[in-house]
């Protein structure tokens, strides 16, 4: 998770950005960079030095196949016609009759599938009752189904206020859960 939100103290001005450790640092750096480069997600080769990354022989032996990297934010910034084609490759039964986030949210879902890595980026809400959730600046920060949720044992650990801009991974959700949540 990389926090890149702005904090203002005692009206000053002054930015403050979490740290949470250099290699999760260089990594998001390295994505960054490729990102303002090519303008897409960066490729699993480069990854951060001492980074964890599964060779083809260990993906082969869990049996899961590899999907490719998918990052919310940019499914949110494109058009129907794109999305539908992107359903269209991933076999996603009537994609056409979906409203955007419905859509986005399949895709998300079928990706997931494949076990590729899932990552967004949005602005935190923090609710009363200690949880938040990330919203997007696509549907005006107000709450939509593919709001990320952030939970209360993050929020404490990175000392995240509401309007901080988070990044991170992941993960589709579980049997009884509604919302994508934050992994890392």
């Amino acid at each position: 998770m990389k926090n890149t939100g702005r904090k203002n103290k005692g009206g000053t001005g002054s930015r403050k950005k979490k740290s949470i450790g250099l290699a999760a640092t260089e990594a998001a750096a390295i994505r960054n960079k490729y990102l303002r480069a090519y303008g897409e997600t960066p490729p699993e080769d480069t990854a951060a030095p001492g980074d964890e990354v599964e060779t083809p022989e260990e993906s082969a032996a869990t049996g899961e196949p590899k999907g490719d990297s998918v990052n919310m934010s940019q499914l949110q910034a494109l058009e129907m016609p794109e999305l539908n084609k992107m359903a269209k490759k991933q076999g996603i039964p009537n994609y056409g009759s979906l409203q955007k986030h419905e859509l986005i949210f399949q895709i998300l879902q079928r990706n997931a599938e494949k076990t590729g890595s899932l990552y967004t980026e949005g602005v935190l809400e923090i609710l009363p009752e200690g949880f938040g959730f990330l919203r997007s600046e696509s549907f005006n920060y107000l709450p939509c189904p593919e709001d990320v949720y952030v939970s209360p044992s993050q929020i404490r650990r990175f000392d995240l206020q509401t309007g901080d801009i988070i990044s991170g991974e992941i993960r589709r959700p579980k049997d009884r859960e509604r919302f994508f949540a934050l992994v890392k």
